[in-house]
């Protein structure tokens, strides 16, 4: 099969030996309004495409090929993964890629039947339909595009897209795609090995510089700088990302002079698109200027390689004395530190104490002022606060950001960590809301934040979709997991949750909290051999009284008074724990009496308590709306049920 690539007086083609089996036609499933096309390896809707994950696409072709009867999960496992060996929340995470694609939020068009399988409930019609040229066989896509590439290279393809010319159209099946990058950790080569904080903190601006580019996605520091010592396996570690490109780098040198180098990977080819080193004495080191230019090029490469037009990276201020740099990424170094695990107060204070030399440095350096607020508003919410440090940390923060907007009115992140405090100090949620959105303006979009003010505001649906986006930037974070899959077990989206608390047992098999989960939503989903043999693993131990809601669930009444009776001996109050039982139990006085008792002691711990699967019996009761109000939480979960 052949297909050309023509450029100027540049015409190649390109000869694949393997062969279409189906010349006549390409074979097409119609289910309602979709069509699967086999050969293509694609879900539409409408003339629309519908992104599916391979696996997921693999799973719903042999549902529809085997429509109207019931397909056991091993079926599915043994025709998608063949002989892998893989776990069953695998399956369970393409069922509900699936359930999205077709629009099916209430599981009547895919039926689950319990601990059996799935039935495919839609007439489907097949038919062929005729290329009036041969298409890219599925799969290949890639390969011929990053021949092309090597063709447009050779005629200034730089120049080409920075002059807006003509934009070789994607491949149909990847155009709602956005090519997707992992910015790995850069080692520290040098004789000394004491530039570690260096060489994160060049791949950490990188990452940012590219983080601004609309049409590219990039994974979080917290998720790529995981794999510092795993470089051996490239495609390994974009497979866990699920990246398109990867790019790595190294600083070696002496003390007198350094060397920075770079280098993107094409993932699927585990081959080189694009590499540079930047050689500079260690005085007039400039880091910035260094970063301006690699993500530059990783920009016009990946464009380039894929056929995806990219928005050139915004401009950077170019130059800040070396003082200031060398302070700047010594206190990033300690505040990514502090933001992943709040390790100590030493390294609080580290970053506070460089942050501040690196402003005294360059009083108008923008990132720096909005790095010194971030660093205290985290330290303001860290155990390491006591109660009357808190407010003046939350002050200072706001001071530290307020500069960083006065001296730079579009730094968009600024902006979100003004959101946090208004929402998380202040509790002026409309404020921060507008605080995000100024920010996602600016170019800064904070999935996280986001999420977590809608849950706490009640805006569950969009929490879940703040989750959702939070997760494709950060696939590996655990936190960000977990509190998906409370807010999809608050929906009474329970297959949905128990797909993700799976990956964190995977992680975590010990962890009591997580099991505590499983039993319940196992419960929810109507498995009450799966919740019973959870719950009685942990019967005789300490643990029992965790499992208070799925021992209401099942019916246990006098082991669900004797759970609730434990969880309020606990110094900490969970409202939305205690008041689920208590309703379960149709104990409403003895739920409010919990609410009521948390609002008294902390308004704040009653954030994120309209959970309809906790306490949706309470929403339009008196009691409860006036306690949220006095809190200033808005009230959504009565509006909603009402609906």
């Amino acid at each position: 099969m052949r297909y050309t690539y023509e450029h100027g007086p540049l015409r190649l083609a390109i000869v694949s030996n393997k062969t279409n089996n189906r010349q006549a036609g390409r074979l097409i499933y119609q289910f309602g309004d979709f069509c699967l096309d086999i050969d293509r390896g694609t879900l539409s809707r409408a003339g629309e495409n519908v992104p599916l994950r391979p696996k997921a696409w693999a799973v719903l072709a042999h549902l529809v090929k085997h429509h109207g009867r019931l397909v056991s999960r091993s079926e599915l496992i043994d025709a998608v993964w063949h002989n892998a060996s893989v776990c069953d929340d695998s399956l369970t995470q393409c069922i509900v890629e699936i359930r999205r694609a077709i629009d099916d939020p209430d599981r009547e068009r895919l039926r689950t039947v319990p601990r059996r399988g799935f039935v495919l409930e839609m007439p489907v019609s097949e038919s062929t339909e005729t290329d009036a040229e041969p298409s890219v066989p599925p799969g290949r896509h890639r390969w011929y595009w990053a021949v092309a590439a090597i063709v447009t290279l050779a005629v200034g393809a730089a120049q080409f897209w920075q002059s807006g010319g003509t934009t070789v159209p994607a491949p149909t099946a990847a155009a709602n795609d956005k090519p997707s990058i992992a910015v790995l950790a850069f080692s520290d080569m040098s004789d000394a090995q004491d530039k570690q904080y260096f060489a994160e903190g060049v791949a950490e601006e990188i990452l940012n510089h590219l983080a601004a580019i609309p049409e590219l996605r990039v994974i979080s520091r917290s998720s790529s700088f995981t794999f510092r010592d795993e470089r051996d396996d490239i495609p390994a570690i974009a497979e866990k990302l699920n990246v398109d490109f990867v790019l790595e780098g190294s600083v070696r040198g002496t003390d007198d002079e350094l060397r920075i180098t770079a280098q993107l990977i094409e993932a699927a080819s585990d081959s080189h698109v694009w590499a540079a080193s930047y050689d500079r004495t260690v005085a007039a080191v400039n880091a910035i200027a260094v970063q301006n230019d690699v993500a530059s090029n990783v920009v016009t490469a990946i464009g380039v390689h894929t056929g995806a037009p990219l928005s050139p990276p915004p401009p950077r201020i170019l130059a800040v004395s070396p003082e200031a740099q060398d302070s700047y990424l010594r206190g990033m170094y300690y505040l990514q530190r502090l933001m992943s695990d709040y390790s100590s107060r030493e390294i609080y204070d580290n970053a506070v104490q460089h942050l501040k030399a690196a402003i005294a440095a360059e009083p108008e350096w923008v990132p720096a002022y909005a790095s010194l607020g971030k660093a205290l508003h985290f330290y303001a919410t860290s155990s390491y606060a006591g109660p009357q440090q808190i407010a003046d940390l939350f002050e200072q923060s706001r001071h530290y950001l307020e500069e960083a907007v006065r001296l730079d009115p579009t730094y968009g992140s600024a902006y979100s960590s003004l959101a946090f405090i208004a929402h998380s100090y202040d509790r002026d949620y409309g404020r921060a809301e507008a605080l995000y959105a100024q920010a996602e303006q600016l170019g800064d979009v904070s999935h996280w934040g986001n999420a977590i003010l809608k849950r706490s505001v009640g805006k569950l649906d969009e929490a879940i979709g703040h989750y959702q986006d939070a997760l494709l930037h950060d696939p590996l974070s655990s936190s960000i997991t977990w509190q998906l899959a409370d807010t999809l077990r608050c929906e009474g989206r329970y297959e949905e949750s128990a797909m993700h608390i799976g990956k964190l047992l995977e992680e975590t098999p010990d962890f009591v909290e997580l099991w505590r989960v499983r039993a319940y939503l196992s419960a929810q989903l109507g498995d009450l051999a799966s919740a019973k043999e959870i719950i009685e693993r942990y019967r005789a131990t300490d643990h029992a009284f965790r499992f208070g809601a799925t021992y209401a669930v099942l019916g246990m009444r006098d082991a669900a008074l004797d759970a609730l009776d434990a969880l309020e001996a606990l110094p900490e109050w969970r409202p939305n724990r205690y008041a689920r039982i208590a309703l379960r139990l149709n104990l409403e006085d003895r739920a409010l009496h919990y609410i009521e008792q948390t609002a008294r002691e902390d308004p704040r711990e009653l954030a994120g308590i309209q959970c309809r699967d906790d306490v949706a019996p309470l929403a339009d009761h008196p009691r409860f709306q006036a306690i949220l109000i006095d809190a200033g939480v808005p009230l959504r979960l009565a509006t909603a049920s009402a609906d």
